[in-house]
C-alpha cells in the first residue's frame, strides 16, 4: 500500500445550510457534532507523519464551522501541509478570511445560484447571516485580499444543478467571471430527496455550459460534469487518500452512504494512522469494494479514474516516455 497523497477530513457534521440534495443529510442527523477538538488539532502532525502532503477540509457539515478551525489551519501550516476546503462560504470572513487566503491552495464555494431566492430555496440557510448576500460578500473580500497580497490561492464556485437553477447556468458563469473567480464547476445534483432536474433541463444545461465556454474560456476555468461516468474496475483513487470522518472513523472514501460498515477499516482516535493505513483490514476493505454500489453515486473520483484508465491502463498517455 503506497503512502496516501492527501487526507480528506470532515471536521463537522453540523451545517448552517440544509440543501435538499445533500447526500450527507442523513448521516449529519445521526452524528450532528464537531470533531473532538483535541483529536482534531493532533491530526496535522499525524497526517504529515503518515506521508500525506495535503489536507482537504470538507463535509459532512460545513467544515469551517468547527470552533477550532483557526488553530487547525495554523498547525497544518506549521507542519508544511497544503490546505484546501469545499465550503458554503458563510464563514470565510474576519481572521479566518486572512488565514484561508494566506494558507490555502484553493477553496470552492457551493452556492448554486447568484439569485438570492433560488439560493435560499435550494440551500435553505438556517439564518439570514448565512444567505447569499453574505456569501457573495465573503467571496468578493477573499478575491480582493488575494489580489492585494499577491497570493496564488485558487478561488472557485460550484453550481449543483437542480430543478430551480437549471435555467440560469449561463448567467451564473457570466457573474462568476464578473466577480473574478478563478473557476466554476457545474455538476448535476443526483440522488436527491427532491428537486432533481429533468432530462430536458439537463440538456439545456449542457448548451449553457458550451455557450459559457465559447464566451468566457479565456477568463475562467469552466468545469462541467454533466454526463455521469461509471467505472468497471477497482477504484484507483482510494489508495491515494485517507478519509477521516467526524467521529474518527477511517473509510475508503466519502461516498460510503448506506454501506458505512463495509467502507470503514479503523478509527483514528483509537489507533495510529500507520496501523490503520497499512493494516490487514484496509486491504480487505479495498478488495471488497462493490463497484456497482459506487456507480449509484456521482463520485468526484470517477473522472480521475477515467483519466488514469486512458492514460495508464490503455497506454494512451504512453507514460513510459515521460
Amino acid at each position: 500500500m503506497p503512502e496516501p497523497r492527501m487526507a480528506l477530513i470532515y471536521p463537522s457534521r453540523i451545517c448552517n445550510h440544509n440543501c435538499y440534495y445533500c447526500s450527507d443529510r442523513w448521516d449529519n442527523k445521526k452524528v450532528n457534532s464537531f470533531m473532538d477538538p483535541e483529536q482534531f488539532l493532533k491530526l496535522p502532525k499525524r497526517i504529515k507523519d503518515l506521508g500525506a502532503e495535503s489536507i482537504e477540509l470538507c463535509g459532512g457539515g460545513e467544515p469551517l464551522l468547527h470552533p477550532n478551525i483557526k488553530e487547525f489551519i495554523k498547525e497544518a501550516a506549521k507542519q508544511g501541509l497544503k490546505l484546501a476546503s469545499l465550503t458554503n462560504g458563510t464563514m470565510i470572513k474576519d481572521e479566518l478570511l486572512e488565514l484561508v487566503v494566506n494558507n490555502f491552495s484553493y477553496f470552492r464555494v457551493s452556492m448554486d445560484s447568484f439569485n438570492p431566492e433560488i439560493h435560499k430555496k435550494i440551500r435553505r440557510p438556517k439564518a439570514a447571516c448565512y444567505e447569499l448576500p453574505a456569501v457573495l460578500e465573503n467571496v468578493k473580500n477573499a478575491i480582493e485580499l488575494k489580489k492585494k497580497l499577491g497570493k496564488s490561492i485558487q478561488i472557485g464556485l460550484k453550481i449543483n444543478v437542480a430543478f430551480e437553477n437549471a435555467d440560469d447556468i449561463y448567467d451564473s458563469i457570466k457573474k462568476a467571471v464578473e466577480m473574478g473567480a478563478d473557476s466554476i464547476q457545474i455538476k448535476i445534483a443526483r440522488n436527491a430527496d427532491e428537486g432533481e432536474a429533468p432530462v430536458e433541463k439537463v440538456n439545456k444545461v449542457r448548451e449553457q455550459i458550451e455557450r459559457g465556454k465559447r464566451d468566457f474560456s479565456d477568463k475562467i476555468v469552466i468545469l462541467g460534469n454533466i454526463d455521469k461516468y461509471n467505472i468497471d474496475h477497482r477504484c484507483w483513487m482510494a489508495p491515494a487518500h485517507i478519509f477521516i470522518d467526524t467521529n474518527g472513523d477511517v473509510r475508503i472514501c466519502c461516498y460510503f452512504q448506506f454501506r458505512e460498515k463495509e467502507h470503514t477499516f479503523g478509527n483514528a482516535f483509537e489507533s495510529s494512522l500507520e496501523e490503520i493505513w497499512y493494516g490487514k483490514k484496509h486491504f480487505e476493505v479495498m478488495q471488497n469494494i462493490d463497484i456497482e454500489e459506487c456507480n449509484k453515486w456521482d463520485c468526484k473520483y470517477f473522472n480521475f479514474n477515467k483519466f488514469l484508465k486512458e492514460a495508464v491502463a490503455e497506454d494512451q498517455g504512453q507514460c513510459q516516455f515521460t
